[in-house]
């Protein structure tokens, strides 16, 4: 027991904190010189243990700084779930407990065992699940890994002062987070409560009227409505393509959601941006529930708004891009979506939304290459992803 106790110890000294629990893991033996996970290390990444100063090896026996060593490898494999970047992967058992204090005690939350072949196919799945485009909306720009921790902020309500972030992690996903933990080692399902969170993330960014930006549905949040369906997808057959743009995607809510996009950034160059409220606050979450309600007003706003688009180029394309959502949506639109049609739809808008912005940017780079360049037409600048 003083052994155990010892190796449980050292184990919880180095293991992250989860929404309120800790993450420890070991592995049952060393591996093979030829497959030092270290190599990895040499890309010129950020190494996910250089920030928390665990990398330094202290004085020690041969014997002990290779166990360390070992050790270390393992750590960065598991740890590479929360730091977002790829590993390479011994080939081993590994062991991982998510462990929580409850009264004095220490509660068991989850325990999970298995081949590191199988966790680095997991892992691998988690990385495609996430993979998505950038808002420059280029085939090979695509989201910026985040944290493990970063991206479960994602799940709890959106406050504009998140103080006490880490209690409110602990508090509103204690029973989330395991779960969410165990599909990302196993490949399996999220759970449900993932898309009501990541939807109510998305429809509180999306109302806020403080914002002077043309509003885009939040990139970790649409990361995971698009790892739950993808993974729902796996269960009932071939998983469509949603890395970026796709107009032949099969889900009539992911155009509806493309055409609201197009809806919004009409009014955009219409407008310009100082406006009270425009198309996305007062329409959005409408939209992303019961579109046959309000896409016949969003449709007439349109025709105003195109009328007073100066730049004849910008006009032609918003034009060109409402006609082809409209073809893809067809003649019958959807009284009210699901859980999981809404969350077809966020994509849809974050989609075409990156889309008009690469159109743009080809654009103005084609007119630059004529030196011709109009004042309204400068593409936009967004930002790759939240800070």
């Amino acid at each position: 027991m003083s052994a155990v106790k010892a190796a449980l110890d050292q184990l919880l000294k180095d293991a992250p904190i989860l929404a309120g629990m800790k993450f420890v893991h070991w592995y049952d033996r060393p591996v093979p010189q030829e497959e030092d996970i270290c190599t990895g290390l040499m890309t010129g990444e950020d190494d996910p243990f250089a920030a928390d100063g665990e990398t330094e090896e202290p004085d020690s026996p041969a014997d002990d700084r290779n166990a360390l060593q070992e050790r270390q490898k393992a750590t960065r494999l598991v740890r590479s779930v929360e730091s977002g970047e790829e590993q390479l992967l011994p080939a081993s058992q590994y062991y991982i407990l998510l462990l929580s204090g409850v009264g004095g005690r220490v509660m068991i939350r989850r325990f999970e065992q298995g081949r590191y072949e199988a966790l680095q196919a997991s892992l691998a799945q988690w990385y495609e699940d996430l993979r998505l485009c950038s808002l420059k909306g280029s085939r090979d720009s695509f989201a910026k890994p985040q944290k493990l921790i970063t991206r479960l902020i994602r799940l709890i309500k959106r406050q504009k002062v998140n103080d006490d972030v880490m209690k409110r992690l602990a508090k509103e996903l204690s029973g989330i987070t395991p779960a969410v933990v165990t599909a990302i080692l196993t490949g399996a399902q999220l759970p449900a409560a993932i898309l009501t969170r990541a939807l109510g993330y998305i429809r509180s960014q999306m109302l806020d009227t403080e914002e002077n930006t043309i509003q885009v549905p939040d990139t970790m949040s649409c990361q995971w409505l698009k790892v739950y369906l993808c993974r729902k997808e796996r269960q009932t057959g071939e998983v469509v393509t949603m890395a970026y743009i796709n107009p032949n995607h099969p889900s009539k809510a992911y155009h509806i959601g493309r055409m609201v996009a197009v809806y919004a950034r009409i009014q955009e160059a219409g407008l310009g941006r100082e406006v009270n409220a425009g198309i996305v606050e007062r329409y959005y979450a409408a939209a992303s529930q019961t579109p046959a309600l309000v896409l016949g007003t969003l449709s007439r706003l349109s025709n105003h708004h195109l009328a007073k688009i100066a730049n004849r180029f910008e006009a032609e394309r918003l034009t060109a891009a409402l006609e082809e959502t409209a073809v893809a949506v067809g003649d019958s639109i959807p009284v009210t979506l699901t859980l999981e049609e809404q969350a077809y739809f966020a994509l849809g808008y974050r989609q075409q939304c990156a889309e008009m912005n690469r159109v743009k940017a080809e654009a103005f780079a084609a007119a630059k290459a004529r030196e011709t360049i109009a004042p309204n037409d400068m593409p936009d600048d967004p930002e790759d992803e939240e800070e």
